[in-house]
């Protein structure tokens, strides 16, 4: 039966997206999607630095598969009971999920394993209650492992542990790309070139190269050139070949080519120089003119050239 969970979540979600009336179009590009992200470092590294984030959850995990394993093979426990055979399928479950890391080490794709390992953790340190009033030692042990977790704590942006006094690091406020002051006076120089479309029209279509920056559309009211919506396609720049052929098939109205001097280290792994001049000679020749000059991106538009534009040095 709890092999059938899967199956059944599996169903579920496809009927849930036949409803939508595009056919299983939807299911394949979220998968294609996320495939299509760039792999960062090494599936073990990934795990280490997900241990770093949050100790106290891999310890807890850690000393109730210990305890599960010793219950199987010390104190005789009854494999084929439901509680056993539902711990089992949570650990096997929640390590499962640990196969993502293999690409990324996003904090949030934990977000997956929490619930099998919390409820599975539970029921069997709930199993092993009576182990604290049986010896002194025993309790004691208990108690310093649980106190463990606090003892150290990774200093990251985002890191918090309670009997943890914050960090500089920790309480430094975030500021979105789109916030910082000269990017903010750009884009309001930037929407006086774009026309604002009526009631009855739909927003204009932009393509925006680095595709990072999809904050762009909501504060110029445009709307992505793309028929599959917005994406980063980071994978997208790992080529010459790729990143070309979404100049070559867009039929956007405005296309934007950011600067290297407002992007971050990870924009400019993907867009340089040499990149925004071969995709200017590109645009061009497909029917674009450059309308905008400054020093944080480039403007074209599908039509007529405008006169007197200085030339643009990347």
């Amino acid at each position: 039966m709890l092999l059938a969970l899967p199956v059944f979540a599996g169903l579920t979600l496809i009927l849930c997206v036949l409803t939508a009336g595009r056919g299983l179009e939807p299911l394949w590009l979220g998968l294609s999607t996320a495939t299509a992200y760039p792999g960062q470092d090494s599936w073990l590294l990934n795990l280490y630095t997900q241990f770093r984030h949050d100790e106290s959850f891999w310890i807890v995990a850690g000393i109730s598969v210990g305890l599960f394993v010793y219950g199987l093979y010390k104190e005789k426990l009854d494999p084929s009971s439901n509680t056993t055979r539902l711990i089992g399928f949570l650990i096997l479950s929640g390590l499962a999920t640990l196969i993502q890391f293999k690409a990324r080490h996003y904090h949030h794709y934990l977000l997956l394993t929490i619930p099998a390992v919390t409820i599975s953790s539970t029921i069997i340190w709930h199993q092993h209650r009576n182990r604290l009033t049986e010896r002194s030692l025993q309790r004691w042990l208990l108690i310093l492992l649980a106190m463990l977790p606090f003892c150290w704590a990774e200093d990251y942006r985002w890191g918090y542990h309670p009997t943890q006094w914050p960090s500089a690091n920790q309480v430094q406020p975030l500021s979105a790309w789109h916030q910082r002051e000269d990017i903010r006076q750009y884009i309001r120089h930037l929407s006086t070139d774009l026309p604002e479309p009526t009631l009855k029209e739909l927003p204009t279509t932009l393509l925006v190269l680095p595709g990072r920056h999809n904050s762009l559309h909501y504060l110029l009211n445009t709307r992505s050139g793309s028929d599959q919506g917005y994406s980063f396609n980071e994978s997208a720049y790992q080529s010459d070949d790729r990143w070309q052929s979404l100049i070559k098939q867009t039929t956007s109205e405005y296309v934007l080519l950011l600067h290297p001097v407002v992007l971050d280290p990870t924009d400019r792994s993907l867009w340089n120089a040499k990149r925004i001049e071969q995709a200017r000679r590109l645009l061009e020749n497909h029917g674009y003119s450059r309308v905008k000059s400054a020093k944080f991106a480039l403007l074209f538009h599908r039509g007529e050239a405008t006169k007197d534009l200085p030339p643009f040095n990347p």
